[in-house]
């Protein structure tokens, strides 16, 4: 017959109590994930390269490759730093409506700790069935809404206004006047303003400025010098390599302020560093122009002369 005795509890607790104390003390084993970087968006952040629209020859379609924002930013991070997820689609300019929801939906499920937009809104505005002002923005509401389900940090880019693009590739129905332009940005910086988590790339600002503007680039102990056909496509709506990666190097600028402070491991990179990360050397150094020594002191444009 059992008999419970003093000796006997404390044979049976201590195995207990012991195994208590270690699942305390035990050093975790557990390994933290790397921060997750989404990408929404259209052509421009899914690497649209025009080969059949607009070139004329094979220099022109050769000149029309650039690379997805993805493939962009991946060598500039740590592979174990930032988990990058790319869900932006060329077909988007088709039906925004489905296709941003579908979107948003893979970022939240995955848990994103950073989102980069930088395109998704374009077609909530540049719309290819046209539309007056109140349409356009009831659309842009549409995308909104979407975008407001996100938490975590978002660089979201605005509306730039898209002059001598190529019909075949922007029909001229699809363009907003100049006041809808105007009330569509207004319209999302106001929504910006509004949400710590958001920041607005102007992405108008940096296309203007490969547009009107020389930029250049330091190469080793070299600067070149590159214009507007330099750094985008034949179609002159989407950018080439080297325009990718002025992207790149914007893009890292503005998503290292906005995520420092809960996101590590999204710091900036120059402009020279990203193209020597992705291996655009050569192709750099083939199509820009050597700025003399004297001058070659900035990576800035450079008002054409």
């Amino acid at each position: 017959m059992f008999h419970w005795t003093p000796r006997v509890a404390a044979a049976l607790v201590f195995p207990i109590w012991a195994a208590g104390a270690f699942a305390q003390t035990a050093p975790s084993t557990e390994t933290k994930r790397p921060p997750t970087l989404v990408i929404l968006g259209a052509s421009a952040s899914a690497g649209f390269s025009d080969q059949l629209m607009t070139p004329k020859t094979a220099a022109d379609r050769e000149h029309n490759q650039t690379l997805r924002l993805q493939r962009a930013l991946t060598p500039l991070w740590a592979e174990d730093g930032v988990s990058i997820r790319d869900y932006s689609n060329v077909l988007m300019f088709q039906d925004p409506e489905a296709h941003g929801p579908r979107q948003v939906d893979r970022a939240v499920k995955v848990a994103a700790d950073a989102v980069l937009a930088i395109d998704f809104m374009f077609w909530f505005g540049y719309s290819v069935r046209g539309g007056d002002q109140p349409r356009r923005l009831e659309l842009q509401q549409q995308g909104l809404r979407q975008l407001a389900r996100i938490q975590a940090p978002l660089l979201v880019g605005d509306y730039p206004k898209m002059t001598d693009i190529d019909p075949r590739m922007l029909h001229p129905r699809a363009v907003p006047d100049a006041a809808t332009l105007q009330a569509l940005n207004d319209v999302l910086r106001a929504w910006a303003k509004e949400r710590t988590n958001v920041h607005v790339l102007s992405i108008g600002d940096l296309l203007a400025d490969l547009r009107t503007n020389k930029r250049r680039i330091a190469v080793g102990e070299r600067t070149f010098e590159f214009d507007s056909a330099d750094m985008l496509q034949t179609d002159r709506l989407h950018v080439t390599k080297l325009g990718m990666a002025v992207m790149a190097h914007h893009v890292t600028e503005a998503l290292g302020k906005l995520a420092s402070a809960t996101v590590v491991g999204l710091e900036a990179h120059s402009l020279a560093d990203v193209v020597r990360r992705l291996e655009l050397t050569e192709l750099a150094t083939t199509v820009g122009d050597v700025v003399e020594p004297a001058r070659a002191t900035v990576e800035v444009g450079a008002k054409r002369q």
